[in-house]
């Protein structure tokens, strides 16, 4: 049986200890890809002159460990929607009424209340942004259309409001939930305070909700008939 390497257990253990910093680290994009860049240069340049020394030294794993710890921050990092510059919470304000465009991503099961759905928020005001928001629509039985549909189109003004964290130590957490899937906000409104856009192409997201709102259409009206 080989022997473990260990220089690939020093390289999986600085990246793990990236990744695991990230969250407790305050850095720039670039502030960081300069230390990496800095990192990286100094590893080569001692690794090239102990190779011409043919000599061995702990500086190099020392450097190596913290090049894939600085490469483990700077993945984790880039790839948290929150941490770019035009997610909607670098952009927008929670105090006040905004112009919001919005695209309908997933239907989740309603409330007593409202209808609750998974929004991609485009436009605040006349800023593009990214990150999604949750999307409250109360019920009213006199609005001409109630339901909307995975990718509708929609402009609202209205607030972007903070999850509401639950009170009770001991109840499902909803807004930690949320959060995990990296929604941050929700906006809560009504159907006569929508003004539905043109569609952009429909995703295979929407074509699969319209295929299971169709069968769901068709289980329900055959029920209804062998019932009556």
């Amino acid at each position: 049986m080989k022997g473990i390497n260990t220089t690939i257990l020093i390289l999986l253990a600085g990246l793990l200890t990236g990744i695991l910093c990230e969250s407790y680290l305050s850095i720039s994009h670039k502030a960081l890809l300069l230390f990496l860049a800095g990192i990286l240069i100094l590893f080569t340049t001692v690794h090239f002159i102990l190779k011409l020394k043919r000599a061995q030294h702990p500086i190099t794993g020392i450097l190596a460990f913290l090049l894939f710890m600085c490469l483990g921050v700077t993945v984790t990092q880039f790839n948290d929607p929150i941490k770019k510059t035009n997610h909607y919470t670098q952009v927008s304000s929670a105090n006040s009424s905004q112009n919001l465009i919005l695209t309908i991503v997933e239907e989740l099961k309603p409330g007593f209340y409202d209808g609750k759905y998974i929004a991609r928020l485009n436009q605040t005001d006349s800023i593009f942004t990214t990150g999604f928001v949750l999307l409250n629509i109360k019920k009213d039985s006199t609005a001409q259309r109630s339901k909307l549909k995975v990718d509708d189109r929609i402009y609202v003004n209205q607030k972007l409001k903070e999850l509401t964290p639950t009170r009770n130590p001991f109840q499902f957490d909803y807004a930690a939930y949320l959060n995990r899937k990296h929604i941050y906000a929700q906006i809560t409104t009504t159907s006569k305070e929508l003004i539905y856009l043109k569609k952009q192409e429909k995703t295979l997201k929407g074509y699969a909700a319209n295929s299971r709102s169709y069968l769901q259409q068709k289980i329900n009206n055959n029920s209804f008939n062998k019932d009556s």
